[in-house]
């Protein structure tokens, strides 16, 4: 289970216009922007909604995912993935609603990424922005 952030069409359409004044510059702000604060942006997004297993109407006594730093990131060229440590690949069953205490998937991880997007595409503008203005 991993979620990767990508840009919708019609958000790339007004960042293609910036990239097209910069060519040369244009890879490395959007890869910066994306590894760090597109990261750390969908990361915060999705801890938000997750969701602390309760025994018994009690959150247990072991150290919640929620708090523990779960994901690791991957980057790529111009995308980021974030994924689960090992030790908390279990968060797979309460995202997709598997097994017999998981009725309803919650895709946390999903609605994470899309909530960071329209954030992560403002930062992107600025960005290309602070290099045409230079």
């Amino acid at each position: 289970m991993a979620v990767r952030f990508g840009i919708d069409f019609a958000d790339f359409e007004q960042l293609q216009k910036k990239i097209e004044q910069i060519p040369q510059q244009s890879e490395n702000a959007l890869n910066q922007v994306i590894h760090r604060e597109g990261a750390t942006l969908i990361q915060e997004n999705i801890l938000q909604r997750l969701p602390i297993s309760k025994v018994n109407g009690r959150n247990r006594r072991k150290k919640h995912a929620k708090t523990s730093q779960p994901f690791q990131v991957v980057t790529s060229n111009l995308s980021v993935e974030i994924k689960p440590k090992a030790r908390f690949r279990y968060l797979v069953f309460p995202n997709k609603g598997l097994g017999n205490k998981n009725k309803n998937p919650q895709e946390f991880m999903e609605v994470g990424v899309a909530d960071a997007t329209p954030k992560i595409v403002e930062k992107l503008n600025q960005a290309m922005d602070r290099i045409i203005n230079e």
